[in-house]
């Protein structure tokens, strides 16, 4: 069972505040590398405790134009002395071309490491088959607005189908997220999806669920 690492941050009326909320002003104000960091760390601490088979972390594009961060993140693993394979990183598929090159070399260094990655988000952006082809990533995470419209649009059907048969020919998984049902279940079941994420698996919590 994959998993996610979801942040929220509360404030001074101990109210819970979603990412929406905060990483754009993290990036703002160059804090979204510490937030990262604190992030990975508190994954490295959930895996040692619990019984997991991967934790994915997203990573913000303002990350790969911080050299330094990208080295302390490879650190941190290194240092965990926990599997590698036990770390993913998420990557919006938006996110990846306003620097392919520098992605490309880090999501590269982390595959040798051991760590493996999903594209974020798919479906939104304007991937390049030749590019999606050199990247080290093992999962295209379709869009959940797509997957949300599928039961009544054949246009986003069409567009999953089209996405399940490009990861199949690449050698890559699929997962649908924004899975709610257990109609959604059985109708990307249908399309051919193989993993999914959602409300309908688990909500959101502070500690890893197994089972």
């Amino acid at each position: 069972m994959y998993h996610e690492a979801l942040v929220r941050l509360r404030d001074k009326n101990d109210d819970i505040l979603m990412p929406e909320m905060f990483i754009p002003l993290s990036e703002k104000y160059g804090l979204i590398g510490k937030l990262t960091i604190c992030v990975l760390k508190r994954v490295v601490e959930m895996i040692k405790k619990e019984s997991c088979k991967c934790v994915f972390i997203n990573l913000s594009v303002k990350c790969f134009l911080d050299s330094n961060l990208l080295e302390d993140l490879e650190n941190i693993i290194k240092q965990s002395k926990i599997d590698p394979g036990l770390i993913g990183f998420e990557i919006a598929e938006s996110a990846m071309f306003n620097d392919i090159a520098r992605v490309t070399e880090w999501m590269k260094k982390m595959e040798k490491l051991g760590c493996k990655f999903a594209i974020d988000d798919f479906g939104t952006g304007f991937s390049s088959y030749s590019v999606l082809s050199e990247l080290p990533f093992e999962f295209f995470k379709i869009d959940g607005s797509i997957i949300k419209a599928i039961s009544n649009d054949h246009h986003h059907s069409s567009m999953v189908k089209s996405v399940n048969i490009l990861a199949r020919m690449l050698g890559k998984k699929t997962v649908a997220e924004w899975i709610e049902s257990s109609e959604a279940v059985n109708t990307v079941k249908e399309l051919g999806i193989e993993y999914g994420q959602g409300y309908h698996f688990g909500m959101p919590g502070p500690e890893i669920k197994t089972s």
